[in-house]
C-alpha cells in the first residue's frame, strides 16, 4: 500500500518514465520507494546517501550520478535531507535536485487504478558503478533482465518458499538489491535484513542471526 501511495505521487508529478534517485540507508523505507518506481514506471536509480560528515566525498560521486542520469529528482530520508541542505552551496547539480521525503508522501493518497503498462523491456532501474577507480558507470536493467537472473540465482541457490535468507548487504548494491530483495520477492523466501552499519560493528550478529533464524542461504563478499 505504502509503495502504491510513492508511485501515485510519482505518476502525478509527472516521473513515469523519469529518473528518480533513491538516497535511502539500507531499510525499508528504501524497499517501498524502490517499489514504488516500479509501479510507477519511473526509473530507479539506487545511490548510497550522502555523508553529512564526508560530503567532499560522497556529493561528488552523487553529482556525477545526477549529470550522467539527467535526473532531477531525488528520494531521501527527510532527517538527510535537512542535515544536507545548509551545505550544498558548492554541489550545484545535488542542490537543484527536487528533494522528497517519504514521510511527507500519505499512505492514503494512493491510485487505486495502477494499470499494468509493464512489460519486459520496460526499464526497471539504473544500477551505477562505485566510481571508486573512475566516474560511475550506469546499466540499464529491465524486467526481463530480472526475472531471468531471479530465476537463475532461485535455482542456483536454492531460493524457495520455505527458506530463510539472511543478509546484511546495502541495497543500493546490486547484490544486496537484486540478490537479497528481489530475489525473496521472486521466490517468496522469508529474508531477514541487517544494517551494514551493525553488521560492521559486530560481524558475530551475521552468524548470530543465521542460527537464530535458522538461515539455509546467506552471502557476501568473499573478504
Amino acid at each position: 500500500r505504502r509503495a502504491r501511495a510513492v508511485a501515485s505521487f510519482l505518476r502525478a508529478s509527472g516521473l513515469s518514465g523519469r529518473p528518480v534517485l533513491l538516497a535511502y540507508p539500507t531499510s525499508l523505507e528504501f524497499i517501498v520507494c524502490f517499489l514504488g518506481c516500479l509501479y510507477a514506471r519511473s526509473i530507479a536509480i539506487p545511490v548510497y546517501p550522502p555523508d553529512p560528515i564526508n560530503l567532499n566525498s560522497t556529493l561528488p560521486r552523487l553529482e556525477a550520478i545526477v549529470g550522467n542520469s539527467n535526473s532531477k529528482t531525488v528520494l531521501a530520508d527527510a532527517e538527510l535531507i535537512e542535515s544536507v541542505s545548509p551545505l550544498l552551496g558548492h554541489f550545484p547539480l545535488f542542490s537543484a535536485l527536487k528533494r522528497i521525503s517519504l514521510n511527507s508522501i500519505g499512505a492514503d493518497a494512493m491510485d487505486e487504478n495502477m494499470g499494468s503498462d509493464v512489460n519486459s523491456d520496460t526499464i526497471a532501474f539504473l544500477q551505477y558503478t562505485s566510481g571508486s577507480t573512475s566516474k560511475p558507470k550506469g546499466v540499464i536493467l529491465n524486467h526481463r533482465n530480472i526475472i531471468e537472473f531471479e530465476k537463475r540465482l532461485q535455482w542456483g541457490m536454492g531460493l524457495y518458499e520455505n527458506t530463510t535468507y539472511v543478509g546484511w548487504l546495502p541495497l543500493h548494491h546490486d547484490a544486496g538489491l537484486i540478490g537479497n530483495t528481489l530475489c525473496s520477492l521472486y521466490g517468496g523466501t522469508h529474508c531477514v535484513f541487517i544494517s551494514p552499519i551493525t553488521f560492521l560493528k559486530r560481524p558475530f550478529k551475521w552468524l548470530k542471526a543465521i542460527s537464530d533464524y535458522k538461515a539455509g542461504v546467506s552471502g557476501g563478499p568473499n573478504f
